[in-house]
Parts: structure tokens; sequence; C-alpha cells
């Protein structure tokens, strides 16, 4: 949407493209808010992006978001990850530090689902799930049980 604005007045909620699929009854298999291809038959194309967010630009707000989702539902990205990296060797390739949280207890009980998940303790030990065995173990040794 171009050229859309406040014009100088207020504008509470200014939404370029709003989609609301709505299912008043029966069964849906695959609901999709949006759904975006990039197709071609023919020639060449050096860079295909199914989606492509430039950054927001002004700086009048105080957090931009490139991409934002609310609620706790599970996101699916097929591929590889990159997230500083626009050439991602591995399922998630991070090119930076990474944070993660630190726990006093084990985050959750270890089983075969969890096996190889990995937890930092609150002591900044590097803990794994060995779900064979539904044991945290230190990564240092892949047998002593964690303390948290």
């Amino acid at each position: 949407l171009s050229g859309a604005g406040a014009g100088g007045g207020n504008i509470t909620n200014l939404t370029g493209v709003y989609a609301t699929p709505i299912n008043y009854g029966g069964n849906v298999t695959n609901m999709t808010g949006v759904l975006i291809t990039t197709d071609y038959w023919s020639g060449s194309v050096t860079n295909r992006y199914g989606i492509y967010i430039k950054p927001p630009a002004g700086s009048a707000s105080t957090k931009d978001y490139g991409f934002y989702q609310a609620g706790t539902q599970m996101n699916y990205f097929g591929g590889k990850v990159g997230i500083g990296t626009t050439s991602p060797q591995a399922a998630l390739d991070v090119n930076g530090a990474v944070r993660v949280a630190k726990y006093t207890a084990q985050p959750f009980a270890c089983d075969a689902a969890h096996d190889s998940t990995l937890a930092i303790t609150s002591g900044y030990r590097q803990c794994a799930c060995k779900g064979g065995t539904t044991t945290w173990v230190f990564t240092s040794d892949g047998t002593t049980t964690c303390t948290w």
C-alpha cells in the first residue's frame, strides 16, 4: 500500500495489508491468513524472496520490529535458518552471541523426546538431556548428573 498516511491527523492503527480468513462452520484442513508464492517459468532469477521485509523507516518509534508474532503459537521454518548470516550451514546457524536462560532446577523432565536438549544451570554449567537415561548430565563428560 503506497502513499497511505495520517496526513497530519492521528491514526491509532494503520495497516497496509490485513487478512482475516473466517470459518463460520464446516471443516477446514488448512487455513492461511496470507499465502505468497514466487513462481517463475523461464529466464533466470538471482535472488528470490518469499517474503522480504524492509526495515521500518523513520525514527519516531521506541521499538522497531522487522517481524513480530504475538502469542505463543509454534513457528515452523523449513530448511536452514540463519541469524546474522545469509548462508546458514546448519538447521540453526547463529553468527554472534546467543543468550539462554539459567535454570535453578531442570527445565522439564528429561525423556526421549527431549534427548540432546541443552540447558544452562544457575552456576553457568552446560547440561544436556540424556534421553535414554532420563537424566540431565554435564556436557563436559556426558555422565555426571547436573546440579542446578
